[in-house]
Formats: structure tokens, sequence, C-alpha cells
């Protein structure tokens, strides 16, 4: 039921509404084709997602509210950049995780989903594993930087806006 203006069908994958915006602070930018500001457009996009992977997926995708979030990531067999109308049964977790400036409470719930009742097949040494799909059992044992780095430089913007400040300084 959400409307995200500039983007493609059902929001498209939630990279679109992170990687810009680890240094541009989205708070600060509007423009013609978004006028209520791109931290409103992504926060809608963010529970766009969310939604679908809640309300509108497969059921045997086996999403919920510690699993969700289809951005650009491995899958099984492979890499795609997902979303609700290019869902591959895949989650990962620098979606939600990278998302804390908009939704802090329901990627909490993702993070706690995480280092509790997944932490065994997703978590490593530096932390969650790139993707994996709850109906395919399956785990992706890497770690890609292209999506670790949103989910420390949004983490640390809901955390201090430090890169935030920093870049439009």
């Amino acid at each position: 039921g959400y409307t995200v203006p500039a983007s493609l069908a059902g929001g498209g994958s939630l990279f679109l509404a992170q990687y810009s915006f680890i240094g541009l602070d989205p708070r600060r930018r509007a423009d013609a084709f978004v006028p209520e500001g791109y931290f409103l457009r992504n926060v809608k996009h963010t529970l766009s997602n969310r939604g679908y992977c809640l309300f509108n997926a497969p059921a045997r995708n086996q999403y919920g509210d510690g699993v969700w979030g289809m951005p650009a990531s491995q899958i099984k067999g492979g890499d795609a950049a997902t979303g609700p109308s290019t869902d591959q049964g895949t989650v990962a977790p620098t979606a939600a995780l990278s998302s804390m400036p908009y939704t802090p409470h329901y990627s909490m719930q993702v993070l706690e989903s995480l280092d509790g009742p997944l932490r065994e097949n997703i978590w490593g040494k530096n932390g969650p594993y790139d993707a994996f799909s709850p109906r395919d059992k399956w785990f992706s044992s890497e770690y890609l930087a292209i999506d670790q780095l949103p989910i420390v430089g949004m983490v640390e913007n809901y955390r201090s806006e430090l890169l935030w400040r920093l870049l439009m300084s």
C-alpha cells in the first residue's frame, strides 16, 4: 500500500535506498521527482519491501518479523538484485540492517533474529554472511564488501549521523 516515488514496481531492491545515502543525507534532499524528500521516500521503500516480505510473499519463503529484506546480493546459484517484483526466496542482512536510519525498530528485529535463532547458520567471525534462503535452506558462507559497507555506514548514520555530517559539510 505504499507509493514509492522514483522507483521500480514494488520499490525495487533496497540497495537503491541505501548505497547513495551512505554519505548523502536524505533528510535534506528533495527534487521534482521526489518532492516529499528522499528520507520519507526511503522510509516508504523500506516499509514496502518489509510489507511484501511479511504479507504478500509466498508463505513457503518463510519470511517474518526477523527475516525480511531484499537488496542486490547473492542468491542460491548466483547474484541478483531482488525486490517484491523479483523475489527469489532469499533475503540479505544488508537490506534490513542498512535500513536502520529509516526503520530502526524493524531493523533491530532482524538483528536480534540474526544474533539469535539464525546465528549458527548466518553469522561468521565478521558478522552476518551475505544472504540466505529459509525456503531453500541455503546459507551463504561469504561476505561481499559491497553489501557490508552499507551496514557499517548506515548503522553509524543512525547512531551518530557521522557520515552524513562529514559529507554534507
